[in-house]
């Protein structure tokens, strides 16, 4: 299945935060909301690789390296 991903566009994926990956979780635990900032296919393969940003309704601790958008 092929399909076309903007930037932008808010997706559902298995998104990983850091702090599982340092517990070593190999996988997202449920499905999030996330934005896609860019999307490059790959000529050779036709795989596409996705920046994506995790969207939390979550507070925003101070070491965090976030914005918070209070109007969602």
């Amino acid at each position: 299945m092929s399909r076309e991903f903007r930037p932008g566009e808010v997706i559902s994926y298995p998104y990983l935060w850091a702090w599982q990956l340092q517990r070593g979780e190999t996988e997202g635990r449920k499905q999030r909301p996330v934005c896609v900032v860019i999307a490059i296919r790959n000529a050779a393969d036709g795989n596409t690789h996705l920046a994506l940003l995790a969207i939390t309704s979550s507070r925003i601790r101070a070491s965090s390296a976030a914005s918070a958008n209070p109007s969602w």
